[in-house]
């Protein structure tokens, strides 16, 4: 990661919550959950089907529980967020040991906010300079922090155990490979009319040759474990030490996987996906 090379997040933890809620305040408060608006939409795959709360409050908090067993993870992403064009100005991310980020509450990462509708934070810490991957958790919050009440818009928070790219991918790899979705029309005297469906969309062809095991045995997992044999979207970052802001929500365009047999121990494995709209990473401002 420090070198810069391709990171990625297939797992997300929110899948098997026991719980997830809107509160208001960084500690305390009380649950503000609008029905229309479902916290099963943070991890639904989709980025235009919101969460919002009941109402509109100086500091907002998503609170998870994961469950009594708790869950390790060392990577966070919110995806498709609005807290900056609301008027935010902070986002904080915190464990603790109760719903009320009381007990054992410790902060692991911040962000304060930018024009970008994401932000992946692939350093998390609360004492020292090393990340520290977090385990047994039971209670997360992504908190959201702005000088007037505020209502927010947020798509989808991701919390995984990341899987780190020792390289770039092998060969012709383009980061700026975008589509366009449009039907061409044609008037008898040939004036031309573009009827635009979407653009900026984020194409991904990629193909790795590891040879270590572990390397191997992590890039078939992102499509077997991670990602449910490829049902589930999986997050990208080109560059996720200078660039994390950038992390692409995937969708695979594969629904088989293959990893041939290049030697005795290297694999060719391809990637290929496209990402998930409307909000695209080439439409941020």
């Amino acid at each position: 990661m420090a070198a810069d090379k391709p990171l990625v997040m297939g797992q997300n933890l929110l899948r098997d919550a026991s719980s997830i809620v809107w509160i208001d305040g960084v500690t305390g408060g009380s649950p503000r959950v609008d029905a229309s608006y479902p916290l099963s939409r943070l991890h639904d795959s989709y980025t235009d089907l919101l969460t919002k709360a009941s109402g509109s409050y100086n500091v907002l908090r998503v609170a998870i529980d994961f469950g009594a067993a708790g869950v390790e993870f060392d990577s966070v992403a919110v995806i498709a967020h609005d807290a900056f064009s609301v008027g935010g100005y902070a986002m904080r991310v915190f464990v603790a040991d109760d719903l009320n980020n009381t007990v054992n509450s410790s902060e692991i990462a911040y962000h304060g906010l930018s024009a970008d509708t994401r932000q992946a934070w692939t350093i998390l810490k609360h004492t020292g300079s090393t990340p520290l991957r977090y385990s047994s958790v039971r209670y997360a919050f992504v908190v959201f922090y702005a000088v007037a009440p505020k209502l927010y818009s947020v798509g989808e928070i991701i919390f995984a155990r990341r899987r780190q790219l020792k390289t770039n991918p092998f060969g012709a790899w383009d980061t700026n490979h975008l589509r366009t979705r449009a039907a061409v029309t044609a008037s008898p005297s040939g004036i031309k009319t573009v009827h635009v469906r979407s653009k900026g969309e984020r194409i991904l062809r990629a193909t790795m040759r590891p040879h270590e095991t572990d390397r191997v045995d992590d890039l078939l997992a992102l499509w077997e474990a991670d990602t449910d044999y490829g049902t589930y979207p999986f997050v990208w970052i080109d560059q996720p030490t200078t660039a994390p802001e950038r992390a692409a929500l995937m969708r695979w365009d594969m629904l088989e996987r293959t990893s041939m047999y290049l030697g005795p121990y290297q694999r060719e494995i391809p990637i290929q996906a496209s990402e998930q709209g409307p909000h695209y990473v080439e439409l941020d401002p």
